[in-house]
């Protein structure tokens, strides 16, 4: 199967899995594992890998997958505050958890999910008719994911959605995310009043969990210290909502040694810069349309 400018092949991946093999002609390469539509790397033209995956990750076809790009519907963690709040859906809802379908339309190559493709548990607890399309798109210098949402019902439904990126650092130290700067805040990790960030760039010390709230429909920001060099990505992120939010995770010592699925000392070498829409539900009627777009690309240093 092909498209204008992207071959796509299939594979056996970790555990059996089916994994999609997608080949750009500038030389990048992706590979998405159908379970959760997961994109666990995409290596540049230039062999720069992009994405960080956990050597201690599941590959059992019920697990998210620990690394890459999860994708995170429809709540993010366990959800919003009020009675419309799915609580019996697992953190970070189902998505991520169930297998997609190979879908290509229009010269772009794109992942499936809707309602009846759920199993029966989660359609219980989520009783709402959906379609999910996460289109992946490379480039000589990195990818574009987009994930589309549907609403295919006759009912409004609230949700929240994350693009989880995995980023591969050479050392956590030497990382930095710029373009935030007198960004409002969440500190998950220290309940409490919003905070503010200053002028200065985000930089990683200790456990860091921070959702960044509503920073336009539209916004992007510069990661510095990628693995393999001195290269730095461009993130630009953008959504059909009004806004936008942007979470920062790095789980430092302590949380890592209780991640089963996560190594020890991995959070030396990543870092997660998340795009999504989860400060707040957004509500989504009949025949409407959401999209998330996220664009990672490498840059020089100098940029």
């Amino acid at each position: 199967m092909s498209t204008s400018t992207t071959n796509v092949r299939t594979i056996a991946g970790k555990g059996g899995m089916e994994v999609f093999v997608l080949e750009h002609e500038s030389g990048t390469v992706a590979e998405v594992y159908s379970h959760g539509a997961t994109i666990t790397s995409v290596k540049t033209a230039g062999d720069q890998q992009l994405l960080f995956l956990s050597e201690a990750a599941n590959f059992d076809g019920k697990s998210p997958i620990r690394g890459g790009v999860p994708l995170i519907f429809p709540k993010f963690g366990g959800g919003w505050e009020g009675d419309s709040n799915p609580s019996s859906l697992p953190s970070h809802g189902f998505a991520r958890r169930c297998t997609w379908k190979l879908d290509i339309a229009d010269d772009t190559v794109g992942f499936v999910l809707d309602h009846t493709m759920i199993g029966e548990e989660f359609a219980k607890q989520w009783p709402f008719k959906f379609k999910l399309r996460a289109v992946v798109q490379l480039g000589e210098h990195g990818y574009t994911q987009t994930l589309e949402v549907t609403n295919t019902g006759a009912a409004t439904f609230p949700f929240q959605a994350l693009v989880h990126t995995y980023y591969a650092l050479e050392t956590i130290g030497g990382a930095s995310v710029n373009g935030l700067a007198g960004r409002t805040f969440v500190d998950k990790l220290e309940p409490g009043a919003d905070k503010v960030q200053g002028e200065g760039d985000v930089t990683f010390t200790q456990e860091t969990d921070r959702i960044y709230r509503e920073t336009g429909n539209a916004s992007s920001v510069t990661l510095t210290g990628l693995a393999g060099g001195a290269k730095v990505a461009k993130i630009g992120f953008s959504s059909t909502g009004n806004t936008v939010d942007c979470v920062v995770w790095n789980p430092w010592d302590k949380k890592a040694a209780s991640m089963g699925d996560f190594g020890d000392e991995e959070y030396h070498t990543m870092c997660c810069v998340e795009p999504g829409y989860v400060s707040k539900p957004y509500d989504l009627g009949p025949s409407e349309s959401f999209s998330l777009v996220v664009d990672s690309q490498l840059v020089k240093p100098s940029l």
